[in-house]
Formats: structure tokens, sequence, C-alpha cells
């Protein structure tokens, strides 16, 4: 497994860590582990369902002309 060294990180935000993991019972490395998994698995997801939804065979016309986006404006 790979190490991570973050460095600057705010006190405030530790110390909110620390609470946060001690709440649940966990170390703070293992509620850092939680969060920067779900972090990356949010990250994962949203890419995906932007993927799903670009490659779709969803129904409609999606051609655009500055025509069309102003006819009915007499522009």
């Amino acid at each position: 497994m790979a190490a991570v060294h973050i460095r600057n990180v705010p006190d405030e935000t530790v110390a909110l860590l620390k609470k946060r993991a001690a709440d649940e019972g966990r170390s703070l490395e293992a509620e850092l582990r939680i969060v920067l998994d779900h972090a990356a698995y949010e990250a994962g997801r949203r890419g995906s369902i932007l993927d799903e939804i670009i490659q779709s065979d969803a129904p409609g016309d999606w051609e655009f002309s500055r025509e069309d986006e102003y006819a009915d404006r007499g522009l």
C-alpha cells in the first residue's frame, strides 16, 4: 500500500478529524483512510455517471444551431 504525507493541514481541520474519529471509535489514521476512500469513490462515481449520460442513447435532437436558438427572438 502507498503512504501519503500531507503538509500544512490547518489545526482546526485536524482537531475536527480527530473528534470525528474518536466519535466513531477509530484512530485518526483509520478515519483519514475512510475519508480518502469516500472522496475517491465519489469522484469516480461522478465521472462514470457523466460518461453514462454522454454515451447514452437518450432520445432527442442534440444538434443546436445559432439560428434555431435565436429564431423566435428575431435576432
